[in-house]
């Protein structure tokens, strides 16, 4: 495109000793104009003299350079705007003009403006079709054709340059409307030209609610932690020219065949029953994990000072009683509630440590009322011997001397604590919970079953540095 320059220069030519006209501003740049779309700008005409002027007449050599009006009044002391349009023509098509626009007055002298510019063409193209569509066979050799009129209703000349976006992906797998119990590894046929693809998965075949909207550049997906029930699934692909149109639409029926009862183990290979009660699902024993669920160790061997110490670091850690790793065959590991709350996880996937409110749903699943519940301290009537479990683990009292002891499958054990000071007490006499409900910067809510006690008590005054036992729900 040729560089614009469109300047009025305003030459005056002769100059009266009363009157004097000027112009604001003195040069005008009306930049590339377009064929057909006009340009208008300003010109200020000013009498610096002390006498009227008046222009009879402004004419142009130039036909695409029109003026608002060509005889006015200028006063002395006063301004006049005008408005000068460059319209360039079809017929004048592209390039430079250079020309003059001459005011004539009624003094004897005259004045005149020099008019510069460039006309530019620009295409206007339309297509009149929005898409084409080939049915080609599997395995036939076809020729076809489709006509297509593309029309510039400009003035410039356009160069097209075609590009196809990728077809829509072949699905593999899993086959459509198969029922599966294992989370799906989702595959489609790569496209040579393809450099990204998208996959979306939804409940719905409208794909209205995206589960899953991703881009990557391999043909495959996994899924991870659904429910039961039924998906779709589609995959588009993109290459330079753009993102190509989805792929057919295909669903699977995902069951999980694992039921509450069944066994659930944890990263470190740790198998444990599972109990239902009520609505929620419970591990029947004591966590026993040593790592956090993304592979990371949880530490452990800390002295009764270093773990005293571990409140300035709010590190998570665990311990076994007594430092003697036989009583965590039976009663598990020892935690703080550092690692209670740590973001990597100590649970087993699809499982949690139970916060408050799931246990007092626990305990409300056994009989205690909705307010006992919510209140602090020893809570109901025999819930804590109905979670209670093995009479041959707990100091006689009346929490396994209640008839409901066991009952639940719960299985709680007695298997103690380590205090803030790094000593352990009290197995064979009582169970410490933590859940995962912090109480405040110190302290967090917790459960304790006591030989001596057959209802529950709650309490959140136990720092998160103590040392208790873990319980896993289901999510």
């Amino acid at each position: 495109m040729k560089k614009q320059i469109l300047l009025f220069t305003l030459l005056l030519l002769a100059v009266t000793a009363f009157a004097q006209l000027a112009f604001t501003p003195d040069q005008l740049d009306f930049g590339d104009v377009t064929i057909t779309e006009p340009i208008t700008l300003q010109l200020i005409i000013n009498n610096n003299g002390t006498e009227l002027i008046n222009v009879t007449n402004i004419t142009s050599n130039l036909g695409v350079i029109t003026v608002n009006m060509t005889t006015f009044p200028v006063y002395a002391g006063a301004t006049m705007p005008l408005q000068i349009t460059y319209a360039p023509t079809p017929q004048e098509g592209e390039g430079e003009i250079d020309g003059m626009l001459s005011f004539t007055t009624d003094e004897p002298a005259n004045y005149e403006c020099v008019v510069t510019g460039n006309a530019v063409a620009e295409p206007v193209l339309y297509i009149d079709v929005n898409s084409l569509q080939f049915d080609v066979f599997v395995g036939e050799d076809t020729l076809q054709t489709q006509a297509i009129t593309i029309t510039n209703t400009g003035f410039g000349t356009a160069t097209l340059n075609f590009a196809i976006t990728p077809t829509a992906p072949l699905l593999v797998s899993p086959q459509n409307e198969a029922d599966l119990e294992e989370y799906p590894t989702l595959q489609w046929a790569t496209l040579p030209t393809a450099t990204a693809y998208t996959v979306q998965v939804a409940t719905e075949a409208e794909f209205t609610d995206l589960l899953i909207d991703e881009v990557l550049t391999a043909n495959s997906y996994t899924i991870e932690n659904l429910e039961d029930g039924v998906y779709y699934w589609r995959v588009k692909a993109q290459n330079e020219a753009g993102w190509g149109i989805f792929s057919e639409v295909w669903n699977f029926a995902y069951i999980n065949p694992w039921q509450c009862g069944d066994v659930v183990t944890d990263i470190d290979g740790n198998v444990y029953q599972t109990i239902m009660i009520g609505d929620q699902c419970w591990m029947a024993e004591n966590l026993k994990v040593t790592h956090y669920r993304n592979g990371d160790a949880i530490p452990t061997g800390y002295s009764n000072e270093a773990w005293s110490n571990l409140d300035d670091t709010t590190t998570g850690a665990y311990a076994v009683y007594n430092d003697n790793e036989s009583y965590a065959d039976t009663y598990g590991y020892l935690y703080n509630w550092y690692a209670v709350d740590d973001e990597r996880g100590i649970a087993p996937e699809g499982w949690h440590i139970a916060s408050d409110e799931e246990w007092m749903e626990l305990e409300m699943a056994l009989g205690m009322s909705e307010s006992e519940a919510n209140s602090t301290g020893y809570r109901g009537t025999d819930q804590g011997s109905q979670l209670a479990g093995n009479t041959d683990l707990w100091y006689n009292g009346d929490l396994e001397n209640n008839s409901a002891f066991g009952t639940s499958g719960f299985n709680g054990l007695p298997g103690g604590y380590r205090s803030s000071s790094g000593n352990y007490y009290d197995v064979s006499y009582t169970s410490y919970f933590w859940s995962s409900t912090v109480y405040s910067v110190t302290f967090a809510w917790n459960r304790v079953l006591d030989y001596n006690y057959s209802d529950v008590f709650r309490n959140n005054y136990y720092p998160k540095s103590y040392g208790f036992s873990l319980r896993c729900v289901r999510d």
